[in-house]
């Protein structure tokens, strides 16, 4: 069976596990919350956690997560549309 790319399609799907807070976080909040996951992403037991599911963990600041997924719905509405998958998104990203 031909993948994906040896179709035409340039396209990669991610698994992505995330973290979001209502709107209107406060900046010392949203600070406090993003330093607080990455260390405990570096503990033993999570990364051991992440072993076992098989799992690469990256972390992303609350900044870099919000652009990483505009830039996957863009790409990933893009390839659904030329597949013939969907006419159109059913919701905007803005």
């Amino acid at each position: 069976m031909p993948t994906l790319l040896e179709l035409g399609y340039d396209f990669s799907n991610d698994t992505i596990h995330g973290l979001v807070g209502p709107a209107g976080l406060s900046p010392a909040v949203r600070k406090t919350l993003e330093e607080a996951f990455r260390k405990g992403m570096e503990t033993p037991e999570f990364k051991t956690a992440q072993k076992n599911l098989n799992l690469t963990p990256l972390y992303l600041s609350g900044e870099a997560y919000e652009k990483h997924l505009r830039e996957r719905w863009s790409k990933l509405e893009k390839t659904m549309r030329e597949a013939g998958i969907i006419k159109g998104a059913a919701t905007n990203p803005e």
